[in-house]
């Protein structure tokens, strides 16, 4: 079993529910509410909460004409993944200048 630091504990659990779209205030209130539920002996009410409360906000009801419940960051991951498979798109200009830079530097391009 991991020990680890109060404050590392806190730091990430903030930043989950950061990205998850909460203010910063109240991520970090979260944050220190959960991690203080650890520090007393309260496991069951503290961090391992992190999860069930992303299920929680997973199982939302969908707003009208949205088809799936995304948390902040999951659509550019998506993205990111189909363009590390299919390749990354350029303007013709943008890749214009690239070349020219790369045969500046004596890099093929």
């Amino acid at each position: 079993m991991p020990l680890l630091d109060a404050g590392t504990l806190e730091r990430v659990t903030r930043d989950i529910f950061a990205r998850l779209g909460a203010p910063a205030d109240d991520a970090a209130w979260i944050a220190t509410l959960l991690v203080r539920a650890n520090l007393r002996g309260h496991d069951s009410h503290g961090v391992a909460q992190v999860a069930d409360l992303l299920g929680y906000a997973r199982s939302a009801p969908l707003a009208a004409g949205a088809k799936e419940i995304l948390v902040p960051g999951e659509p550019e991951a998506r993205t990111e993944q189909e363009r590390r498979a299919r390749g990354v798109p350029l303007d013709d200009e943008t890749w214009r200048q690239i070349r020219a830079c790369a045969a500046q530097a004596g890099v093929d391009a």
